[in-house]
């Protein structure tokens, strides 16, 4: 099972989970470099505190070209963070969008459920039902929060859109 993404409990545990990782990560670099025959560089922090970074280059002069192409204000915000902020902000757009009546800015439902007739539905809820419940059963029996650590609420229980408070059953 894969372990959860979230700051590791103990600290002692951190510096050599990064070291193993960062040596992963550079792999992954050179296989990129190699496969795709692009220049390829990598910076990565140290878990220590004014230890000096892991620096990369595929090929000499990388760096110093990017450094070159971008303005330093334009690499100021080429963070993760601005990333995600990004991607954050499209999201919640497109939410309220769907949520003022856009048509097609979120589909209601997939073309293959058309023609679908409501026997036929409600057979197949009974059955997303039924694996729901034998999922959680399996959670149950391994040790596992039926949940993930995710938040409250048993499994199967939905929460409506425009609410988070009240929740429909199926």
């Amino acid at each position: 099972m894969a372990r959860p993404m979230r700051l590791m409990e103990y600290a002692r545990e951190r510096p050599k989970a990064h070291a193993k990782r960062a040596d992963g990560l550079k792999k992954q670099a050179e296989k990129l470099a190699t496969l795709c025959g692009v220049p390829v560089a990598l910076v990565c922090a140290s878990a220590r505190a004014g230890a000096p970074p892991l620096v990369w280059e595929s090929e000499e002069g990388v760096l110093e070209r990017y450094r070159r192409a971008v303005p330093p204000e334009a690499r100021a915000g080429h963070t993760h963070r601005a990333y995600l902020e990004t991607e954050l902000g499209k999201r919640r757009a497109k939410l309220a969008r769907a949520r003022h009546g856009c048509p097609a800015a979120l589909p209601d439902w997939d073309e293959a459920l058309n023609d679908m007739t409501l026997g036929d539905a409600r057979e197949l809820l009974r059955a997303i039902d039924a694996a729901l419940l034998a999922t959680g059963d399996r959670m149950e029996a391994l040790g596992v929060p039926a949940d993930h650590g995710h938040g409250p609420g048993p499994l199967g229980e939905q929460v409506t859109p425009d609410s988070s408070d009240y929740a429909a059953m199926p």
